[in-house]
């Protein structure tokens, strides 16, 4: 009999227990020879089994020493954020992505972030995010500027709110009467600045809504009655 301590021991025992269908062994001796020896096959192998025994202790940490060596694998790392969630650590998760994003900000990593923030109850952070993100160039997309708008009106800050969903809003020459995405940012537009008094761009919503094939009755009403209060 071989202390447990033995290395060779271990791995021998963990290729026994895969040759015999004995995953749960398998993965914990692979696991144990993986910390201890820090070896990148015993790793792969705990990357390769704790996903199908949903073992996201084992899995966190073999994400956590493949991400050490390919800091920039996208797939690997949205797998550590969603195996953290499960976990119920979506803040370990969200402090993870901060280090990332201050080390190699990309419009993905910070996308997940502001995503994960709001769902970790820290839209501070979240929106803090977004506006970086939208400082890329070209990363301002209008599902982008959709949700963070949303997230905006529902902590109270209409402003930024406004200010997005008017960066959101298609020229003349891109307008697709089709896009359901359009359709809720000029509505919520229109919804917002007829609560904050500011007719003119309400109205301008509005208006550009109405000629939008996915349009309601409501939209129209809200169009005839600010234009009724503009002239009365």
């Amino acid at each position: 009999r071989q202390p447990p301590d033995d290395m060779a021991w271990r791995e021998r025992l963990a290729k026994v227990a895969e040759w015999t269908s004995r995953p749960e062994m398998a993965l914990e001796h692979w696991w144990h020879l993986a910390r201890e020896t820090q070896r990148d096959d015993a790793w792969q192998s705990v990357l390769r089994l704790a996903p199908g025994l949903l073992n996201d202790p084992a899995l966190i940490a073999a994400l956590q020493y493949q991400l050490a060596r390919q800091p920039d694998a996208l797939r690997q790392l949205q797998e550590l954020v969603a195996a953290r969630e499960r976990q119920g650590e979506p803040k370990m998760a969200l402090h993870y992505l901060e280090r990332f994003n201050r080390r190699s900000p990309r419009a993905q990593t910070l996308e997940m972030m502001a995503d994960l923030a709001d769902r970790a109850a820290e839209p501070g952070i979240a929106l803090q995010t977004w506006q970086g993100l939208f400082e890329q160039p070209g990363e301002a997309t209008p599902a982008r500027l959709l949700r963070a708008a949303t997230l905006a009106m529902l902590q109270g800050n209409t402003a930024q709110a406004l200010n997005w969903l008017e960066l959101a809003q298609p020229s003349a020459a891109s307008n697709n009467s089709e896009d359901e995405n359009q359709r809720e940012i000029l509505r919520l537009t229109g919804q917002l600045a007829t609560q904050e008094q500011r007719e003119a761009q309400a109205i301008r919503a509005f208006t550009k809504l109405s000629l939008h094939e996915l349009a309601a009755e409501g939209d129209f009403d809200s169009l005839i009655s600010l234009l009724e209060n503009d002239h009365p």
